[in-house]
Formats: C-alpha cells, structure tokens, sequence
C-alpha cells in the first residue's frame, strides 16, 4: 500500500506556547477552519468532507469530542479573509486549520499562539509565514501545494499530449507572486521540447476571455493554467475559451478535467486535507507545530502526483496516471529540475563510437531492481542494452579503495559516459579519473559541498548527475522513530566512519536528537564484525530503538543489519525502502531506483550529444515512508494510526 507523494515536513525546535500544552483528553475541542471557496463550492465541500471523515478515523467526532467552527471565504473577496480570520481566533479554539494564501494572509498576522496547520499554500517561506521548510518556527506548519519545479511536467505533458504545440500560453494570476517561479520553472524546460512560452497575466474574467484570444491568433498553441484563488472561480470560462479556439489545456488538478478539461497533472488536493487532519490530531494530542508536528517538516504534497487525462483510460495518456488512493507499491518520483547552461569541454565531443559503451561504477553491488531502472533511464532516451549500446560494469563489493582502480579500468577502456551509483565515493573517483569523459552520478550527498560540481545550476566541467538528499533527513526519520516506539529516552545511531559523509550526518542526527530531547549514542561500524560488536553495545545500554544511517555498506550488509535488529528485538529506521521490503521495520527516504533511472536517462541524454555543463542536477523531491507490518508484529510494536496513514507503502 501506499500514500504520499512530496511531502516536506515543517518541523523545528522554537518553544511552542505553554497553552497548548495542558490539553485535557475529556475536553471538548474547537477547530477552526478557513476556506479559501465559497460555501457553495463543490470542490470545497468535497475537502472538507475528505478534512471530517479523515478526523473520525482519528477518532475525533464532531459533537462528540470536538467541535469545527467553519468560515467561508471568497477567491477574489481578500476583505473576507480578514473579517474571517480574527472572527475565528476570537473563538480561541484549539487549532485552525487555513486553506490557500488568502486564508494564511489574514492569520499569519494576528496569532502567535493559535496553533495554524495550513494546505494549499504554494511558497510558505517566500510569502514569511515559516521561516524554513525544515524549521518552521511559531506556531504554523503544514502542506505546500507543491514543489515549483513540478511546473515543467506541464509543459512535458502537454507536448506529450500534443507534439504539434509550438507555443504555450501560461494563464497566471497577475496578483501572485508565486507565479513567477511557477514560469521559471516551465521556461527551462522549453527550448529543450522546442516550445515557446508566454505569461498570460490575467485578474479577472474579462482578462481572461481578451487574453486568451489574443494567444489564439497564433498557430500551433496550447494553455497551461497555473494554480491561484482566483483562477478556479473561472474554470468554466477557461474551458469553454480552450474548447472554442482549440487549445489543448493541461490544468493543475484534476477536479478541473472532471469539469471539462483536457488533462491535469499535480497533487491530489483531497488528500492533503486528510493528511492535514492527521497534523491537526497531533496538535489536539499536545504535539508542537514548530517541533514537527508535520509528517516531514513542512510537507510539500507531491503526493502521488495525479495525472487525469480527459481522454480514453485506456490510450497512452492513460499510462500517466497516478492516484494516490491506489497504492500501487510503486510509483515515479518527482524529480525537481534545477536548470542553467555552461560551455562543455570539446575534448568529450566525438567519442561515441559505433556502439557506444556506457561504463557503470558502483561502490557495491546493485540489485536486479537498481540496474533495470538504469536501463529503463537509457531506454527512455533511445538506447538499449546489446542493440544500440554496450554497458559494462565495475563493483568495489563495499571495498571503497578499489574505486579508484575501476575508475582508472573504465577510462582506459575509454567508454562514452560513466554512470557512478551507490556511494558517494564512486562519483569522486571517477572525477578524480577523467576530465574529458562525462560523468553521471547519484548520490544521497550535496554534490557541490563534495567538490563533484561548482553548483546545481551549473555544474561545469564534465559531470552532473542526481541527489537524492538521504544525509538531510535526520529529523524527520527521528521524529517517526519516537513516535513509533512511544517513551524512548535515547536512540542509538549506527554510522559508518569512513564514509565521506559520516560527520555531516552525525552532526544532523545530533541536532536532531537535541530538538526531541533525546539522547544519542553514536556507534562507528566499517565491517562485518564492528557491526555485531555495535548491536552488542547497543543491547548493554538497553536501548529500545536504532537509526541506521545512509551508506552504501550498510546497504551490502542489509541482511546482517535486519536479522540483528529482530534478534536484539531493536526497532530500526532505514534510509531506504530495500531495507524494509528484505525485512527491516522501516525506512524514510527518497527513491533510489527513481534516481537511479534518472541518471540512465542523463547518460542517454549524453550519448544523444548533451554537454553535462549544460544538464543541471537534478534533485529527488519526492519521498517516501515505508513499514514492514511483518517486522512490527514481530517486534510487539503497533503502528499508530497517524504514523499508517502517513506511509506511502506498507507492506504485509
């Protein structure tokens, strides 16, 4: 089973409001809430419905335990926020829940002690409402709407849908300043589908129907309707203008296409209302906003990004969709595109020959599962194993001083491109072997702090590549940890010291630790035995739970590390879902096969003539709890409902 899709967890360590805290169980609680749709609205009351059904299988049940004083607010009527909004903290209830901008706009300034759990607010950070992502701070966290790069799957979907577009309108809400991110994002994408982009800046109907003519004058056009407050008031109109001049219009969620549009592609917005339920229960039961009282900080709602296609769900735009209420076990990642171009050393130019020879280095050994997703990325740009393309392949099996000797192996065999996986000491031999073949990597590090490129926007030289951030999540896996083994006092921490990353790590996990007033205790384990001798020392302090941190060793000695967690009875969070599906308890982390086929379709990209100084890093965005039900059952542990409904997959 699965569930989420981005999220990006607000948490922090800023005090939360004595008030709070002292909640009585037998007190009948007040939630405030603050739409930003008129009361009318179908879509509004399909969220809040989604919002209440989500609260009573928390066992929150309105007028039994808990009470929701609603305020309607209108897209375009700002003065009805802030009417509504002291209104709503003038009733002093326990916790308010804010939709969209407008809603947030009008509360930010006038409580900092109501707890707030916002949806739908795209640039939290930006508008000041948080002060991070990752430390909100105050009294204010929740779910981003998404992240901005999503905005260039758009335009991919619709020149997908139809490759005769040439030019693309972008219907923006000219009162947002998220908008032009949102633009950004979409014009780095363009050239490279070979499409023009223009803004459409519009405020109200009239706008609209004058602009969207205009764009109509031209050949070859399609629309991209960007999310706002506003906008939405006026689908009908927007639809009807596409239908009229043929404009295929790709929208941002798929309420939209259920009311007559072409294709969507975003989050799934009734989710995020559920999920925010589950934010509010924590906060109901004394948890603190700028603590974690999110799922991952500030979550971003990539949840399973939905694609609705209006067409038949059976054609080839079928393919493309995901629901999250599926649970499939899985599903594509988002992928955030950090985009710019640099000049590329004409020494890597012809050296494709004939058959082109991919060189694929890796600090131990990838399963079945991690190479198919290279191939799948080489496929997916025209390449394929044994007809088009030779792939060889160089494993230091955990032994990372025998990196840089298949790294000096592959380019004496002077193969096209070099794919480094598993271990960022991979991708630092291979750049320390050649300056004049291409280099593709994934790694779970900051690829700039580890010398790999001069920056994300424009790495220079002769590589790039994908991070998938598994050495930045140390709060959140900790936070899941303690509230999945309620009580613990202290956590043990088991790092692998010759990893390049170890201190870095250790120094997160450390602060982590701190924020939750837990204590740590740090064991170093580089083979086999240090490993025993580590749970050993585990089991003498009677520690009652275990992080393992993110390492392509620990990753050979997967099975060594499960079985000793089940036989020291140790409940144990992991880096990544493999651990978790080969018996582990769980894992909080991105998608490594996703980055995996990333990177293939980088080499692909490469072989096709692209100068890695031109393909900026991509950066894995989307990620993904998982828990073995198995693994708890055995270990005497029940999984509490708000920790179930946050997991993305749970296996059984």
């Amino acid at each position: 089973m699965r569930r989420r899709d981005f999220i990006t967890l607000v948490g922090s360590t800023a005090a939360w409001p004595l008030a709070a805290q002292a909640q009585q169980p037998d007190r009948m609680r007040r939630i405030g809430v603050l739409m930003n749709v008129v009361v009318d609205d179908p879509e509004g009351q399909l969220r809040v419905t989604a919002f209440v059904q989500a609260l009573g299988q928390l066992g929150w049940i309105e007028g039994r335990n808990m009470r929701i004083d609603y305020r309607w607010g209108g897209g375009r009527d700002v003065d009805l926020f802030h009417k509504y909004a002291p209104e709503l903290v003038a009733l002093a209830p326990d916790v308010i829940l804010a939709s969209g901008f407008p809603s947030m706009a009008a509360l930010h300034p006038i409580t900092r002690s109501v707890p707030v759990v916002f949806v739908l607010v795209a640039d939290p950070v930006g508008a000041d409402f948080v002060e991070s992502l990752a430390r909100p701070g105050g009294n204010i966290t929740g779910f981003t709407q998404f992240e901005f790069s999503i905005s260039a799957k758009w335009l991919e979907l619709l020149k997908r849908i139809a490759p005769h577009v040439t030019q693309a309108g972008i219907i923006r809400d000219a009162t947002l300043t998220a908008g032009t991110a949102m633009f950004a994002a979409i014009q780095a994408v363009a050239p490279s589908l070979g499409v023009d982009v223009r803004p459409i800046g519009v405020s109200n109907a009239s706008e609209i129907e004058r602009a969207v003519t205009a764009f109509a004058r031209s050949p070859n056009g399609g629309l991209i309707l960007t999310p706002s407050p506003f906008l939405p008031l006026e689908r009908n109109l927007i639809i009807a203008l596409a239908a009229r001049h043929n404009l295929p219009t790709i929208y941002y969620e798929r309420y939209l296409v259920s009311a007559g549009g072409l294709a969507s592609y975003g989050p799934d917005f009734l989710d995020e209302y559920r999920r925010a339920a589950g934010y509010i229960d924590r906060v109901l039961k004394g948890e603190k906003p700028a603590s974690g009282a999110g799922a991952d900080e500030i979550q971003d709602s990539d949840q399973p990004q939905d694609c609705q296609c209006a067409s038949a769900r059976n054609s080839t735009h079928g393919a493309l969709h995901r629901r999250r209420g599926d649970r499939v076990s899985n599903r594509r990642e988002v992928i955030t595109l950090i985009g710019s171009a640099a000049a590329w050393p004409l020494a890597a130019r012809g050296q494709q020959a004939a058959m082109p020879v991919v060189g694929l280095l890796s600090g131990i050994d990838p399963d079945d599962r991690q190479l198919a997703a290279v191939r799948q990325g080489l496929n997916e740009a025209g390449f394929v194993a044994g007809k088009n393309v030779m792939i060889e392949y160089r494993s230091a099996a955990g032994h990372y001083d025998q990196l840089p000797a298949l790294a000096n192996d592959l380019t004496r065999r002077k193969v096209a491109v070099i794919v480094t996986m598993l271990g960022t000491m991979s991708a630092l031999s291979a750049k320390a072997a050649t300056t004049v073949i291409p280099v593709v990597f994934a790694i779970g590090t900051d690829p700039v702090k580890a010398g790999l490129v001069s920056s994300l926007n424009r790495p220079g030289g002769n590589v790039t590549g994908v991070t998938f951030l598994s050495n930045v999540l140390a709060a959140k896996r900790l936070g899941l940890l303690r509230e999945l083994v309620p009580g613990i006092s202290a956590v043990g921490d088991l790092v692998n010291p010759t990893n390049p990353n170890a201190a870095d790590e250790t120094k997160d996990m450390q602060a982590a630790a701190q924020s939750l007033g837990l204590q740590l205790r740090i064991v170093n384990a580089s083979t086999e035995p240090e490993i025993e001798a580590a749970f050993a020392s585990f089991g003498e302090h009677r520690l009652k739970a275990l992080i393992v941190t993110s390492d392509a060793f620990f990753m050979s000695r997967r099975d060594q590390l499960i079985a000793l967690s089940a036989s020291h009875a140790l409940p144990t969070m992991y880096w990544l879902r493999e651990l978790p599906a080969g018996g582990g308890l769980m894992s909080y982390g991105t998608s490594i096969t996703e980055a995996f086929r990333a990177a293939g379709h980088y080499a692909g990209r490469v072989l096709n003539g692209e100068k890695p100084a031109d393909l900026p890093v991509l950066q894995s965005t989307k990620f993904e709890l998982v828990i073995n039900l198995k693994a708890a059952q055995t270990l005497g542990l029940t999984i509490p409902p708000g920790v179930l409904a946050l997991a993305d997959e749970v296996l059984e």
